[in-house]
């Protein structure tokens, strides 16, 4: 570019403007992300193996963030039936294991 006696063109001052707008929308989007960094909880799960870390973070996923989606609920529920029906089955067993018995003959 070449300058004039008395400073830049009017193209300097053009890009200029730009660069000030650009400078002005990026440091708007730093604050924002910055909002974000310091709103965001972080948590460092130490343990070892099948110590139930990934299942903390389900649950926290699933109770503060966005629940259950549709295939997580069929499986969920396909599962959880499977569950109570031995947890039924126990309890049946469990039941007549410590049934009181008629101790007077009549």
């Amino acid at each position: 570019m070449v300058m004039g006696c008395f400073g830049g063109n009017k193209q300097d001052a053009e890009d200029e403007k730009w660069r000030k707008e650009a400078n002005k929308k990026i440091e708007k989007q730093l604050q924002k992300d910055k909002q974000v960094y310091r709103a965001t909880h972080r948590l460092l799960l130490l343990g070892a193996g099948e110590s139930g870390k990934s299942t903390i973070v389900k649950q926290m996923r699933i109770l503060h963030v966005d629940g259950f989606d549709d295939t997580e609920k069929k499986t969920e529920n396909s599962g959880h039936t499977e569950k109570h029906k031995g947890c039924n089955s126990y309890n049946h067993w469990r039941n007549e294991l410590i049934k009181p018995t008629n101790t007077t003959r009549g």
